[in-house]
């Protein structure tokens, strides 16, 4: 039998609301959100077309960042996921935000 004393509780860090995802030229992309309380940075994923398994874009700590998309991925839907972390390295739920591929027309 064990006993494990002098635990922390784990603090739970809100969710980042608003995420904006806007073109800025060829396969890259603008992403957006609001800060959220205690998040010391954030980690952001991808997802290409209706993949439900995200990889590990990248961190930062600001609210914004800029992606570039590899050649493998042009015109396809993109879904971006935005977590939060906190102090204890603990990671929010996401919020997401998705971007569809413009289509040019042949002429």
């Amino acid at each position: 039998t064990y006993i494990i004393c002098n635990l922390s509780e784990i603090e739970r860090v809100e969710a980042p609301v608003g995420l904006t995802v806007v073109a800025t030229g060829k396969n890259s992309y603008a992403l957006d959100w609001n800060e959220s309380s205690d998040a010391i940075s954030y980690n952001v994923y991808k997802a290409v077309e209706n993949d439900s398994n995200y990889t590990y874009v990248g961190s930062t700590n600001s609210t914004n960042c800029i992606y570039t998309t590899s050649s493998a991925e042009e015109n396809k839907r993109m879904t971006y996921r935005v977590c939060a972390v906190n102090k204890n390295g603990v990671e929010s739920d996401g919020v997401l935000a998705y971007v569809n591929p413009i289509q040019s027309e042949n002429r």
